[in-house]
């Protein structure tokens, strides 16, 4: 714990909270033009880098109070080459790198999506991925480090008044021009200042209530938003959001590998199928209708399949199964083969499977198979109601 480090960053703080919106409210009692007040308004986090390094320097607390500040920074630009092709080393670093690669495509696109949404506009991925490629390229000759957009950054850039991508250059240029001629002019500013502009820039985006409502709204995705925060706050951006993608992974894999399955019926005098549990529907002694909401695919067959027995198990009456694919758009090999397998151990009952409303993706790949020759005198109804008809009236 360091006394004056404390007070230069509470100093710091109260000085860009003041250049917000109450240095705003007292601009606009003059006659200064809205332009002026907001560009004296966005000044803040300059002065307040200029005072600090005044006083660290005037009364020399680096040394006198052991204050941290910036340090040396290396002057000069680098030189090309192109000296990293022909070594070995990049055979080991190649794994990692290609992990760096995915977390700094994940944060750059995480924090261009939150200040677009700021601002009512939206980003292009794919433009995101092929200008973060380029800039790393250009900084594999150079030596520089990888390249991404960051939370801290974008945030005090976005503060300041940033719109378009001429901020950043014009950081750029004025970048080089300092660590060509000024970088010894930058190793005073005490780290606290500058840790002090990122929390107040940083500070719009702790956004606890969205994390209270997606619980409210979806719990696998609350705990997710929840870890992921904990993990950036106590482990860093890069291990919180790499944990963040590992739990969301994981919560997409739990949904789809237990579908929500539907036993539904017909509403009366109406065409319309539902839920039995949720409405008043008419069913059919020897039919069981069952919709299917999620893809078929190796992860949810096994879970399907024992849904479907489970119910056979319970009516003892089912001689046709009409599975309704109203919301399937794709069935993949290993669930095509354990539907085959479904419907030989529904046969050694005598109980027949059909399909309803099976889309045109699903049903173009299905007529390359045996798989509709197999499940005769099964058939595929265009529309529920069709098979509740036909199937319904075999009670009598």
């Amino acid at each position: 714990f360091n006394p004056i480090t404390l007070s230069l960053g509470l100093f710091a703080i109260v000085l860009l909270l003041f250049f917000g919106r109450p240095l705003i409210f007292l601009l606009k009692k003059t006659e200064l033009s809205a332009s002026l007040v907001a560009g004296i308004s966005k000044c803040g986090p300059l002065l307040t880098v200029a005072l600090t390094t005044f006083m660290v320097i005037y009364f020399n607390l680096a040394e006198n109070r052991n204050i941290e500040i910036v340090g040396p920074v290396p002057a000069g630009l680098p030189d090309l080459t192109l000296d990293f092709i022909s070594s070995s080393k990049w055979k080991i670093l190649l794994p990692y790198a290609g992990f760096i690669a995915l977390i700094s495509y994940v944060e750059s696109v995480a924090i261009a999506k939150v200040t677009a949404n700021l601002r009512s506009q939206k980003i292009s991925p794919n433009q995101e991925l092929i200008a973060l490629g380029a800039a790393n390229m250009a900084a594999s000759v150079s030596g520089g480090m990888p390249v991404a957009g960051g939370f801290s950054r974008t945030m005090v850039n976005f503060s300041a008044g940033a719109r378009t991508q001429m901020s950043m250059l014009i950081a750029a240029g004025i970048l080089a021009l300092t660590v060509i001629f000024l970088s010894k002019s930058f190793e005073n500013i005490p780290k606290a200042a500058l840790a002090s502009i990122i929390i107040i820039a940083i500070i719009p985006l702790l956004r606890f209530q969205s994390i209270i409502n997606t619980w409210r709204y979806d719990r696998s995705d609350g705990a997710a938003e929840l870890i992921t925060l904990l993990g950036v706050l106590f482990l860093g951006i890069e291990e919180g959001l790499a944990l963040g993608i590992v739990l969301t992974i994981f919560s997409f894999l739990r949904k789809t590998s237990r579908p929500h399955i539907a036993v539904v019926g017909r509403i009366p005098e109406t065409e319309h199928f539902r839920n039995i549990n949720r409405h008043q529907v008419e069913t059919w002694s020897p039919l069981l209708l069952l919709r299917v909401d999620e893809n078929i695919s190796f992860t949810n067959v096994s879970y399907i399949e024992d849904f479907v027995l489970s119910e056979l198990a319970k009516r003892q009456d089912i001689k046709h199964i009409v599975l309704i694919l109203t919301s399937v758009s794709d069935i993949d090999t290993t669930a095509l083969e354990a539907l085959r397998n479904l419907n030989l151990t529904v046969k050694k009952n005598d109980i027949v499977l059909h399909l309803a409303e099976v889309k045109g993706p699903v049903m173009d790949k299905l007529v390359h198979t045996d798989f509709l020759e197999k499940i005769k005198p099964g058939k595929v109804f265009f529309r529920t109601d069709e098979a509740a008809v036909e199937l319904g009236k075999l009670e009598n």
